[in-house]
């Protein structure tokens, strides 16, 4: 993947590399970018989420959790603070996840999503440093939070601003429904998995050229 980044066989290389390093990064094994919070009175779910700089659905995820039950003074969750960072290669159709390395001091690479479609209008060649701004989940016409329970079964969108312009990321839409506009389309499994790990404030960088 290093010496031979146009090679034909990267994109598979890529594929491989991010199935290996997010495995790594999300395993319970692994506590060196986690760790133990211990309930204390007075704070749910919500309240651990934004404090250790985590989602519901990332806590869910590490503590095998399929539903937020009742919490309890003195109950342990691992929690994992998500500083995750997106860049948007047009050029070369894959939206590409980094991790922060507290070691390196840098984000370095975790794997990346091809892009299914793109329509980006009449958006200037360039590149754009953006956050993460909108997270919500779609779901019969009505949209609705992260902390609501609706937003397990919903579609999931992440949102963006470039200059003026409010970009979003979505599952690409089946062929029977409404045009959804524009935006950055990936496959529904990838939506669902960037919805755990991304939050909002992360860095976003489009670059829009070539």
């Amino acid at each position: 993947q290093n010496l031979y980044p146009n090679s034909s066989v990267a994109p598979e290389a890529r594929r491989i590399l991010g199935e290996i390093n997010l495995d790594g990064i999300l395993s319970i094994e692994n506590m060196t970018n986690k760790k133990i919070h211990k309930v204390s009175s007075g704070e749910g779910y919500l309240r651990i989420a934004n404090d250790n700089n985590a989602t519901l659905d990332c806590i869910m995820f590490l503590n095998g959790l399929t539903e937020l039950g009742r919490l309890h003074i003195g109950d342990e969750l691992i929690v994992m603070p998500l500083d995750f960072k997106l860049v948007v290669d047009i050029r070369h159709r894959r939206v590409e996840l980094f991790h922060r390395d507290d070691e390196k001091k840098e984000h370095v690479f975790a794997k990346d999503y091809p892009i299914q479609k793109i329509d980006l209008g009449n958006l200037r060649k360039g590149t754009y440093q953006s956050k993460i701004n909108r997270k919500l989940g779609e779901l019969v016409g009505r949209t609705y939070p992260p902390t609501h329970s609706n937003y397990r079964h919903a579609i999931k969108v992440l949102g963006f601003n470039a200059r003026n312009r409010y970009i979003q990321f979505r599952p690409v839409p089946a062929a029977d429904t409404e045009d959804p506009g524009q935006g950055i389309f990936l496959r529904p499994s990838d939506m669902e998995e960037l919805s755990m790990l991304i939050r909002v404030g992360n860095a976003v960088e489009l670059k829009n050229t070539g």
